[in-house]
């Protein structure tokens, strides 16, 4: 079977999905966590579920990679919400 080889965009939009696919994963744990009766349990999904947030990582890493412009504007995203979280606290802060 001869699949054709993905577009780096057609790539980057599947990165995408599998990166909103761990979130997903992510909150579904975190939920089951909660409800959980079992500390065992609990321990034991709460190491998967962080599993899940290496694989966001990785997957960004990869989507960086593939696509600069994802990396410049999560980059920018990250600048502007650090920006803003510290102006916050200036704001809050006595004279």
């Amino acid at each position: 079977m001869n699949q054709e080889t993905m577009s780096p965009n057609e790539f980057a939009m599947c990165i995408r999905k599998l990166i909103e696919e761990e979130m997903e994963a992510i909150n579904s744990y975190q939920l089951k966590i909660e409800r959980c009766p079992c500390e065992l349990c609990k321990k034991v999904l709460t190491s998967i579920m962080d599993e899940e947030k290496v694989h966001v990582g990785e997957l960004t890493f990869a989507l960086n990679t593939l696509s600069p412009e994802d990396a410049i504007k999560n980059a920018e995203g990250f600048e502007e919400a650090v920006g803003i979280a510290y102006e916050e606290e200036e704001e809050t802060l006595p004279l």
